[in-house]
């Protein structure tokens, strides 16, 4: 079929995601998560001395007074069943003087603040508060290089998790011809190369949702219409040529688009647009579809 030939262009040439994209994000989270958890609880088991100038100022913050509070009842409200960690860390929660889990979630607080901020368009305040996370965050650096190392892990799979779903959306807004569509491929030109191949991932992925929504007639020809969901202006074509490769492997996918898109119209002409023509013919001759079908319309082309 007509669809299985494009898939598999992509397929080869920027691989495929064998898994349904919840799995994927699932996935990505669940391999942070299983790093990242024996550097927190080795982190978390470090005594934070809060009488350090570094951490005073801290604690002397209106802003961070806050969060700390706040950030009580976010460790409060965690289930500690099967976490002996936790249970002893929320059986010491004191906002004069935190421990380590406390700050971590203050950090925490403090993020999630700014970005309701930065959503709500007040930049000037979500920069404020994000400067006061990146103080807490630098201290407790300052005392642990695992903190440090566990929240890489976790700042590497939200990226790693943004570059997948942003390959996901690549065609997203591209009939616009001030789509931005460049900022993409230098977003993308930006990711590193684990990142690369998530986002390629995604596209291939979206490729075989644009696929699967098409309704291929009995005639085995893709419609116009994926053509030009995938490749059908220059802003689609622009971020196809960015993940793809190599200049043969672009040319490839764009000689097997150009033939579906040439074939497609011929078969139209000949058979008339209509689906009845086509399955009288099937119906006359079974077996013979394709080979016949395809036969004519070459011999038109």
């Amino acid at each position: 079929r007509g669809g299985v030939r494009v898939q598999r262009i992509f397929d080869r040439h920027i691989g495929r995601n064998n898994q349904s994209p919840n799995k994927t994000v699932e996935a990505i989270s669940n391999d942070a998560s299983a790093r990242a958890r024996p550097l927190y609880e080795k982190a978390y088991s470090v005594v934070i001395d809060n009488t350090l100038p570094r951490f005073q100022a801290l604690l002397q913050n209106p802003r961070i007074k806050d969060a700390i509070n706040k950030a009580i009842k976010r460790v409060e409200s965690k289930s500690s069943d099967d976490d002996a960690l936790l249970k002893a860390m929320q059986n010491e929660l004191n906002p004069d003087s935190p421990n380590m889990i406390l700050w971590d979630h203050v950090k925490r607080e403090l993020d999630d603040q700014a970005s309701v901020a930065y959503r709500k368009g007040a930049g000037s305040l979500g920069k404020d508060i994000a400067d006061n996370a990146r103080q807490v965050r630098d201290a407790l650096d300052g005392i642990s290089p695992e903190y440090q190392q566990a929240r890489a892990i976790w700042s590497g799979s939200k990226r790693a998790e943004e570059a997948f779903k942003d390959g996901l959306e690549w065609d997203k807004g591209l009939n616009n011809p001030f789509s931005g569509a460049m900022k993409k491929v230098d977003d993308f030109n930006d990711l590193s190369e684990a990142e690369k191949d998530l986002f390629r991932k995604g596209v291939s992925a979206r490729v075989r949702e644009i696929i699967g929504n098409a309704n291929e007639t009995e005639s085995n020809v893709l419609p116009a219409s994926v053509w030009k969901q995938i490749y059908g202006n220059k802003n689609k074509r622009s971020i196809i040529n960015a993940v793809i490769p190599t200049k043969e492997d672009r040319r490839e996918l764009a000689q097997t688009l150009h033939a579906e898109r040439t074939y497609r119209r011929k078969a139209n002409e000949i058979l008339g647009n209509s689906k009845t023509a086509i399955r009288q013919a099937l119906k006359e001759e079974p077996g013979a579809d394709v080979q016949r079908l395809a036969g004519d319309v070459v011999n038109a082309i």
